[in-house]
């Protein structure tokens, strides 16, 4: 082995640019592995940033198979089955539904395409997130029948829109054509 490894490096003295070739491109795919784990550790590995228990965080999806049609999984279910399920299943701590569509925020001239997720009461407290500022939505404000128009809007919007405004708080926000 001491040989062999005495004949590797009089080998690399004797050829620099194929040296450095060689460490080049050790170097960058030493580099890019790292990377490539880094982005894959983050974004399927690790539970998302800031809620509480991210391993013990499940998304449901729904496999049905309706007569004379295909097999279908979803992820989407109506409010009924969402019903039912928190109120009969003892398998789960908490149980929460969200949706994301795109919406129109505002009117007229500033009116905007964005992301809007509809949530239930409970989504919020599931994750074990606190709001930046105010609060969130409570299951009274859910509640089918006497449900209220509440808006929860993103850090990221807060940021943009509103420039990081404490005075944001009560003010109305048109969704579509709902205040």
């Amino acid at each position: 082995l001491g040989q062999d490894l005495a004949f590797v490096v009089r080998s690399l003295r004797r050829e620099p640019a194929f040296t450095a070739f060689v460490v080049l491109t050790l170097a960058l795919g030493i580099g890019a592995n790292a990377a490539m784990f880094g982005v894959v550790d983050r974004l399927l590995l690790r539970g998302p940033e800031r809620v509480r228990d991210p391993d013990r965080v499940v998304r449901l999806y729904l496999t049905d198979h309706p007569p004379r049609m295909r097999e279908y999984t979803t992820g989407t279910f109506g409010y009924v089955t969402y019903d039912v399920m928190r109120a009969g299943t003892h398998a789960f701590s908490h149980l929460a539904v969200y949706n994301v569509n795109d919406v129109i925020v505002g009117r007229s001239a500033e009116a905007r395409k964005l992301a809007a997720s509809y949530a239930s009461a409970g989504f919020f407290p599931l994750l074990g997130v606190e709001p930046a500022l105010g609060r969130f939505f409570t299951p009274e404000e859910d509640a089918p029948g006497r449900a209220r128009h509440v808006a929860v809007i993103s850090y990221g919007l807060w940021e943009r829109s509103y420039a990081r405004d404490a005075h944001v708080l009560g003010r109305t926000l048109t969704i579509g054509d709902e205040p």
